[in-house]
Order: C-alpha cells, then sequence, then structure tokens
C-alpha cells in the first residue's frame, strides 16, 4: 500500500533521515501510521538526486552499549516518498502545497538556517532563506484551499535554536509583512496553523567509513546513503495542541515526549552535550584528533571536558546539582560509544554559528554569577576562531562575518570576529573585555601551539 504524504521536510541530512525518518518509519511498521515524507533540499548544493538515485531508501544502523551489553540494530528506511531540489524543480516543490493529507512541515537547516532576509522576494524561484520558501508554500496551500483551517499545518523545526518554533514563526509573519499579504492569511496562519518548539538528542556520526570494522553486511556498506547513530533518542515537542494521537512514535517504544514546557530539557542537553561537543571539536581538530571516542580518550582533551562541564557548565544550570551530574556522566558515556566513529569534522560544520547558540549563553550565566569569564568555555571559543582562521568554511554566511573571508592576520581575525554578533551574541559582541581576553587565548595558541596552551589552561604554567 502506498503512503500518503503527511510529511513536507527540509533537509536532507544525516541528521532528520537517522531521526524523524526512522521514527516514521517505525510507526508505518507497526500500522500506527500511514505517512510518507516528501524531503526538500534547502541549499543549492542539496544531495537529493543521489537520493533520488537510491530509490529515496537508505540503511541505518544504531549500534552503542545497552543495559545488557552491545546494542546492533539495522534498518532500512522507506518512510521517503520522493525528493524534489527548489532551485531546479520549483514547480514540484510549490505544487507540494496542494496535497491534501500534508499536515506536517520537518525541518532542520542548522542553527543558521531561521532567519529573514530583506532580498528575498515574492517572485523568486524559490527565494533564499528556508523560511521564505516555507511561506512560499502557505500561502499557496491558504489560496488553493480557500482558507480551510482543516488544511494547515504544524510546523516541527528541528533547528538547535531555543524556541525554535516561535523563532520561524516570527521570520514567517516578516515575510508576511515584508511582502504585503493579506490579513486573511495572516489571520489562517495564525488560527490553523501550529509552529511547536522542539528539542532533538540523538548522536548521527554518519555515514560508515568503507573500511567500517563494525559492519559486516556489504548492502550496507555499498549503500551511499547509509548512516550509522547510536540507539538514544529524545524528542521533545512543546505544543499548544494535541499531537500524540497524530504522532504515535510513544508507542513504538520511541522517546518522544510531549510537554507544554521544553525549556528544562533544552537547557540540560544544549549545556551539557552540544556545548561540550563545540568546544572540544575545535580543540580535537586542531590537536589532529579523528573521533569524538579519541577526544574524550585523551588525558588532555578529557581532563579538559571535566573543567568544562562539571566547574563551569553545570554552574550555569538551575536544577539539582546531582541530577545534573548524573546526566552528564550519561553524556560522556554516549562520547564513549565504541561502535560509534563520530569524525570531529563533521561535528566542526558551521562551527562559528553553533557557538553562539551553544557556548555564549553559558558563558553570559557563568559571568553574571562569578563576574569572572569562564576560563574553559572562553579557551573553546578561542579554538573555535584558531580553526575558523585556518578554514574560513566554518564561518556563518552573515553580513557580520563576510567581510572575514578575506582577512589574513590572526589577531586582526580575532579582534573582528569577537565583535561578530553571529558569534558573540548581542551582548560581548560590545564587550572590550570578551574581546581582549579572546585575542590574548587565540596568540597563545598561536604561538605555544594548541596542546601547550591548553596544558597551561588546565595545570598552569609549564616551566
Amino acid at each position: 500500500m502506498s503512503k500518503k504524504i503527511k510529511f513536507l521536510q527540509f533537509g536532507e541530512g544525516n541528521f532528520l533521515r537517522a531521526f524523524v525518518d526512522y521514527m516514521i518509519c517505525q510507526a508505518n511498521n507497526r500500522k500506527l501510521l500511514d505517512g510518507g515524507v516528501r524531503v526538500f533540499n534547502v541549499r543549492k548544493t542539496g544531495s537529493v538526486e543521489k537520493l533520488k538515485a537510491n530509490g529515496c531508501t537508505y540503511h541505518l544502523v544504531l549500534r552503542g552499549i545497552g543495559e545488557n551489553g552491545a546494542v546492533s540494530e539495522t534498518t532500512k528506511v522507506d518512510s521517503i516518498i520522493d525528493a524534489f531540489n527548489p532551485y531546479t524543480e520549483f514547480a514540484d516543490f510549490i505544487s507540494s502545497a496542494l496535497l491534501p493529507d500534508v499536515r506536517f512541515v520537518i525541518s532542520n537547516t542548522t542553527e543558521a538556517g531561521i532567519y529573514f532576509d530583506e532580498n528575498d522576494k515574492i517572485e523568486d524561484c524559490p527565494p533564499t532563506s528556508f523560511p521564505a520558501k516555507l511561506t512560499l508554500l502557505l500561502l499557496r496551500r491558504f489560496e488553493h484551499f480557500n482558507g480551510d483551517e482543516s488544511k494547515g499545518l504544524v510546523m516541527l523545526p528541528c533547528e538547535l535554536l531555543e524556541r525554535n518554533g516561535d523563532s520561524l514563526k516570527d521570520c514567517v509573519f516578516k515575510y508576511v509583512q515584508h511582502w504585503n499579504l493579506s490579513d486573511a492569511f495572516k489571520t489562517w496562519l495564525e488560527k490553523a496553523c501550529v509552529f511547536c518548539n522542539t528539542l532533538v538528542d540523538r548522536i548521527v556520526s554518519g555515514h560508515p567509513a568503507p573500511d567500517d570494522k563494525f559492519i559486516k553486511d556489504q548492502t550496507v556498506l555499498s549503500d551511499s546513503l547509509s548512516v550509522v547513530g547510536e540507539p538514544y533518542l529524545l524528542w521533545v515537542i512543546e505544543s499548544p495542541i494535541e499531537l500524540e494521537s497524530e504522532l504515535p512514535f510513544a508507542k513504538c517504544g520511541l522517546n518522544v515526549v510531549f510537554t507544554n514546557d521544553i525549556s528544562p530539557y533544552r537547557a540540560r542537553k544544549v549545556v551539557l552535550l552540544n556545548a561540550p561537543h563545540t568546544l572540544m571539536t575545535a580543540i580535537g581538530v586542531q590537536m589532529n584528533i579523528p573521533t569524538v571516542l579519541d577526544a574524550v580518550s585523551d588525558k588532555i582533551v578529557g581532563d579538559y571536558l571535566q573543567k568544562l562541564i562539571f566547574s563551569e557548565l553545570i554552574e550555569t544550570l538551575d536544577m539539582p546539582r546531582n541530577e545534573l551530574e548524573t546526566y552528564a556522566n550519561e553524556i560522556l558515556n554516549r562520547f564513549r560509544n565504541p561502535y560509534l566513529e563520530h569524525q570531529l569534522l563533521s561535528i566542526a560544520n558551521n562551527a562559528i554559528a553553533k557557538c553562539k547558540v551553544r557556548a555564549i549563553p553559558s558563558l553570559e550565566k557563568y559571568f553574571n554569577k562569578n563576574k569572572t569569564f569562564a576560563p574553559a568555555i572562553m579557551f573553546g571559543l578561542a579554538s573555535n576562531i584558531t580553526m575558523a582562521f585556518a578554514n574560513k568554511a566554518y564561518l556563518p554566511d552573515t553580513a557580520d562575518a563576510k567581510p572575514l573571508l578575506d582577512e589574513t592576520n590572526l589577531e586582526s581575525f580575532a579582534e573582528k570576529l569577537a565583535c561578530c554578533k553571529s558569534f558573540a551574541g548581542e551582548i560581548f559582541a560590545q564587550d572590550t573585555n570578551f574581546k581582549n581576553e579572546l585575542v590574548r587565548l587565540v596568540k597563545s595558541i598561536q604561538q605555544n601551539g594548541i596542546e601547550v596552551a591548553l596544558k597551561e589552561l588546565l595545570y598552569g604554567k609549564i616551566a
């Protein structure tokens, strides 16, 4: 039986395919859902052609350590029905709004993907930003179904932004105003559509290496879209309407939580998992450490993580310390998963924008509490600067960061980046002391090498 397309998905990357698309597949297999996914790439250089060539199916390998030892499970995921590139197949993209059974919009466009661009025009085919593309789809749906409120959509953004649904909704309404769209459409958006805040959690290491020592099935190894992740999964969805009956993932034994307050889940996860990931990665990449497991197993990086997490990050969370320490140790055990070869270079993608979302808020809370900059957080930020100077691809595609593409002096690069809101946030981008301390750490890394500079941070001045 052919599945009805109920999900439109912006993003074809490893994470969504190992997360939401897997859950939809599980629910379909258990006859709890009859739902298919239509996928769009967000950027011109997306890989939907690769997905099409693969018949829109792929293998997901989940492996890790469970209560009873090693866990290894391989699933052929077939929830994706078709895929289109909006830049070359715009008619197919925009006609997706007419599909009667569509109910949900899923997205993962990275932390930098939810933004308003005043240069986007309603005549563009398509406009550049994801929210602009979404606004066009919603407008087309509103027009086609004559404002029928039963045809409203539920947005489930998976970007790791605080209150991601609220941010996406804000961008959509900015386009409504910018494009002078009708009050009737605006009313339909308010009444018929729902923008959920969500939190996602699953470590996905990506495509297995050709010589992956844990995978013996050649079918999986030869699958160009196969992906490897950990068994652990969490999806927290904050919604003003009841969605559990429409998204019956919990009935499949999947860890999906519906709540009216996502904030405590998000604070704990972003601070104790994502911030260490981002700050550790920049250090590890420059120490030529290949994977997360190798990084946490390294004596110096391991000591850095202990200082970062237990002396600084935990202090910024308003929850019982014993609960936070238990959760932090669980995170470190997930980092030590011997069956995931999670490449640091894959985590480093979009590194500078990730710093703003994952680390800067904790730095601000630490500073407000202690009246000083958190040393380990600052070192991780400085390491991201030196990594981005060596490879400008880690800079965000934002107006304030673009001038740095041509900067050839590291100290000047650090000074300018420290003043970018896309990296330092609103407050620290205007803080001279923040800039000076970052530049000091960057110069230490430049003069001594990152390993010696890190040892000095952890153990004091080396004779």
